[in-house]
């Protein structure tokens, strides 16, 4: 039996190969982002047996992937460390996705196509900062894509069906279970149009049925929560999911050139084009606040185009493109892994995996705070590692704190007995302007550059936001206080 490969085999394993070495630097030098951990502690709560809550016997939805949730909760049951083993599992849906749309643009556009988007996709930095940030998004889009492959094989149902299920994943499966029928109405099959559309309905029906049941509403309150913030302008919109870097914008401007010939395209591809356009067109429609990691799609999207398009130039000189891909292919990676080992050599291991999330993780372990209220902005770590009663002060998973205008005001109304604050200019003037630094004293700080600093002047701290934070206690004199105050308010 040969086990030799063939040359469009040995391109494909090389192009993994490349794609886990991106992946295995961008996860020393990137940290897991802090909003994965809220996913986390709901599944550590499910599978210890305190049910899919963030806070123990407060059934409120504040995650928008109850089903990535779910999964969390079966790898912690396994005794697994969710932030090591989800950024994992993450690389391995993104070698899935590479397998597969490697195939799919050299069956349509040849080998070289095929090479060049796998090195765009080896390359971006936003699709490596989104893997091992630990998110839901790598296997929402290898999901959307399996579905998409089926409804070209000709499995319509099954497609759709996955398709639903991908709305647990993320809220923007609806976009693929709308493109898919969008297609099939355009093919004028209007009777398998309805079909398809009513099976989508019952495959979500279960899952939203068990969501009323257990918090009251079939949509999670975390979107309620992020529809109550203010509206992003458009251009934020545009520069946030096409264009966060200059890598980035440079696979857009190669990829206009494999516009047409992607609009040309049949099958996987052309869905894939149709559904990356009105998912950008449904966040330049509703501008919502964008976390980075809401890019993914289009950012893949702009991988292939970019395949496709620089693959045509260079098509044009056919001896070159027939009897060089190989090199070409292997150039280009090989400059890929060189860029990721430089950023490597320059940036060195993440600041906040090994100084915020690590030195939190050390600091509950010998300070818990028991019952005592944690109030935090940003709540996916500390609710994590400390394992305590959080508020939420962005209101994700505490609807309370959208009654108060802002969160000096939520401070002032719950007094609780710690907060997280984060290190910027912004919120300890919040802090020192609301005279919050007479009740609160700064006893630790959390920073990606071991900064130890717990100056209470704002001009000794960053303008711009940054992963880095104050933890405050609140002092002895207004525990007195607040508890005589307490006591009175219940004396009749």
């Amino acid at each position: 039996m040969s086990f030799r490969l063939r040359e469009q085999d040995r391109l494909l394993v090389v192009l993994l190969i490349a794609i886990v070495v991106t992946r295995v630097i961008g996860g020393l030098t990137l940290p897991v982002y802090d909003d994965a951990f809220i996913t986390y502690r709901y599944a550590v709560n499910l599978a210890e047996g305190r049910g899919f809550t963030y806070q123990p016997n407060e059934w409120i939805l504040g995650i928008t992937t109850p089903l990535f949730g779910l999964l969390a909760a079966a790898v912690h049951v396994l005794r697994l460390s969710l932030p090591v083993a989800v950024p994992l599992f993450n690389l391995a849906c993104d070698l899935a996705i590479a397998v597969l749309t490697y195939r799919i643009v050299r069956d349509q556009h040849g080998p070289l196509a095929a090479a060049l988007f796998g090195c765009a996709f080896a390359l971006s930095p936003m699709l490596v900062r989104i893997s091992v940030g630990g998110m839901e998004v790598d296997l929402f889009l290898l999901a959307t894509l399996c579905a998409f492959s089926l409804y070209a094989r000709g499995h319509q149902r099954y497609a759709v069906a996955l398709a639903a299920v991908t709305y647990f994943l993320r809220p923007e499966g609806v976009l693929a279970v709308g493109v898919l029928c969008l297609m099939t109405l355009i093919s004028r099959r209007w009777r398998d149009m309805l079909i398809m559309a009513a099976l989508a309905l019952l495959v979500v029906a279960p899952g939203l049925l068990v969501m009323h049941h257990y918090y009251g509403s079939i949509i999670p309150h975390s979107v309620v929560a992020k529809a109550n913030s203010p509206h992003a302008t458009l251009a934020h919109v545009v520069t946030a999911l096409v264009l966060p870097n200059m890598v980035s914008t440079a696979l857009l401007l190669v990829g206009a050139l494999g516009f047409s010939r992607l609009a040309r395209s049949t099958g996987v591809l052309r869905l894939l084009l149709v559904w990356g356009s009105l998912y950008l067109g449904a966040y330049c429609l509703a501008r919502p606040l964008i976390w980075s990691w809401y890019s993914e799609p289009v950012q893949y999207l702009l991988c292939v185009l970019a395949g496709v398009g620089v693959a045509a130039v260079l098509e044009r000189s056919r001896s070159l493109a027939k009897s060089r891909v190989d090199l070409i292919a292997g150039t280009a990676l090989a400059g890929v892994v060189a860029l990721w080992l430089l950023i490597l050599v320059r940036q060195g291991r993440s600041g906040v995996t090994h100084n915020v999330y690590a030195e939190m993780r050390e600091f509950f372990q010998q300070n818990p705070p028991g019952d005592a209220i944690i109030l935090a902005e940003d709540i996916g770590a500390v609710g994590y590692y400390s394992r305590g009663r959080i508020y939420d002060a962005a209101g994700l998973v505490t609807p309370d704190a959208l009654r108060h205008p802002s969160v000096a005001a939520r401070i002032a109304a719950v007094q609780p007995r710690y907060l997280l604050v984060n290190a910027d200019r912004a919120d300890v003037a919040m802090m020192r302007d609301h005279g919050l630094l007479s009740d609160y004293k700064p006893v630790r700080r959390f920073s990606p550059t071991a900064e130890r600093s717990l100056s209470e002047d704002p001009r000794e701290y960053p303008a711009e936001w940054a992963q880095s934070y104050i933890w405050f206690e609140r002092s002895a004199e207004t525990n007195v206080v607040a508890s005589r105050d307490s006591r009175n308010s219940r004396t009749p």
